[in-house]
């Protein structure tokens, strides 16, 4: 799921949503990844267990919507035919629950009596978008700091409030978690969860790849995969210095392995690696790297393995040195820059 859209979620179990955040909060309710994301944000955000102030009119609406939704997600369709109908339909109910409790939330006498209050405990959130081509580094506001890479983007808040320190990753990021036992920082990617007190530590979690890796410099780090359904955590792993761990999203199986650690984020300083990577990956690193469109006409060459290092080299010099690897010709386009891949071969 997208970050914007997790925001979203959060924002509607906070009832913090203007009209228009409402409106678009349950159109994503009505499909499954929505609903399912919901779930586990409603279960981290239990109306007894809140540490958000709210009003009694609130707090009875909030009672009846996670009661209702956790009696609807705990049932299983009798046919799987029906499955999404029952997701839309339960969405439906939903929607008309939250629409109550949102105008009994924005009617409620607290916010008449100061209708441009703002709640300090919600912080606001700020993305930092990266294009292909480009990196940044950010300092978050407690201190810690992060190395963006090419085509990421991370959503953080202003200020980190309550028990914890959350933000949203999508792409590549290496961390400098500032060290505070008393607020753990957790990193978000999709179904992924890494949790951290203070250490460095580097997450890969491209849409297009087939996994997400998280991989430690320092200290400690536990990586944690979310079962919306089953309310539980379905993988969990504690990761020492020099180990990695990746969670293929399609299998849901996790690998924990050692890996050098002098190759850890070897990104952020200037250098891409490829080590044993397939020519189709190694495409999809130069096109983030360097912000370019290519394009193979020879898919048999896509499971090739390629190694090499190259450090501040430009993207010619990186294309005639794969070329000499695997034998292929390019061109590139002198006025869209794009850059077509002919011919070629598996070497070793």
């Amino acid at each position: 799921m997208k970050s914007q859209d997790y925001i979203l979620l959060q924002k509607f179990v906070l009832n913090k949503c203007n009209p228009s955040e409402a409106k678009a909060a349950g159109e994503l309710l009505q499909t499954q990844e929505g609903m399912e994301h919901y779930m586990t944000l409603l279960n981290r955000s239990n109306p007894s267990t809140s540490s958000f102030p709210v009003n009694d009119t609130e707090q009875e609406s909030k009672d009846l919507i996670y009661s209702r939704l956790k009696d609807s997600m705990g049932k299983k369709p009798e046919k799987p035919v029906y499955q999404m109908n029952q997701w839309r339909n339960r969405a439906a109910v939903l929607i008309g629950l939250f629409a109550v409790s949102f105008l009994l939330y924005r009617l409620s006498p607290s916010k008449q009596e100061n209708p441009g209050s703002v709640d300090t405990d919600i912080a606001l959130i700020q993305t930092k978008s990266n294009p292909a081509g480009k990196k940044s580094k950010i300092h978050l506001a407690d201190g810690s700091t992060v190395w963006l890479n090419s085509d990421s983007k991370l959503s953080y808040p202003e200020a980190f409030s309550g028990d914890k320190r959350e933000i949203w990753l999508e792409g590549e990021a290496f961390f400098e978690v500032f060290r505070d036992e008393d607020k753990p920082f957790l990193v978000h990617t999709g179904k992924v969860t890494t949790r951290v007190l203070g250490t460095s530590f580097n997450i890969n979690s491209f849409d297009m790849e087939e996994d997400i890796a998280v991989t430690v410099l320092s200290g400690k780090v536990q990586v944690a995969v979310y079962d919306s359904v089953a309310d539980s955590h379905s993988h969990k792993a504690i990761l020492l210095p020099g180990e990695q761990v990746s969670y293929d999203k399609k299998e849901e199986t996790m690998n924990v392995g050692k890996v050098d650690e002098s190759q850890i984020a070897i990104w952020k300083e200037k250098t891409l690696l490829f080590n044993k990577e397939p020519f189709a990956k190694v495409i999809l690193m130069l096109e983030r790297w360097y912000g370019v469109e290519i394009e193979n006409l020879n898919p048999s060459t896509n499971s090739c393995f390629v190694h090499g290092k190259y450090t501040n080299e430009s993207l010619e010099n990186v294309l005639t040195s794969l070329q000499y690897a695997l034998g292929f010709e390019y061109e590139i386009d002198s006025k869209t820059k794009k850059i077509t891949i002919k011919g070629g071969n598996c070497q070793n």
